[in-house]
């Protein structure tokens, strides 16, 4: 974090009345636990925001299983991803060699 952020995050902490703190405290455990269970649940699938399914022309696949909306994307199996972006990079590098 840039030197000038720090110092800010300091000067705010420090003006916050206790009762502040605990509410701070509190928010910022619950976002650690959103994290964790995110990381944890999420583990095997990538997160793809709605410009990403087009650019990899998938999305005709919102609103299947194969898809999980989250906030502002979509999660998808890692494996259906790494096919799909194998195939990517092949027609990439066909398009290359031949046109």
């Amino acid at each position: 974090m840039h030197q000038n952020g720090v110092h800010f995050l300091i000067i705010l902490l420090k003006n916050l009345k206790k009762n502040q703190l605990i509410q701070v405290r509190y928010y910022y455990s619950l976002c650690i636990d959103l994290f964790i269970f995110v990381i944890l649940v999420y583990d095997d699938y990538k997160f793809l925001t709605l410009k990403e399914l087009d650019t990899l022309g998938l999305s005709h696949l919102i609103g299947s299983d194969l898809l999980r909306a989250y906030m502002h994307g979509y999660f998808m199996d890692i494996r259906l991803y790494n096919q799909v972006n194998y195939i990517e990079k092949m027609i990439f590098i066909f398009q290359i060699l031949f046109f």
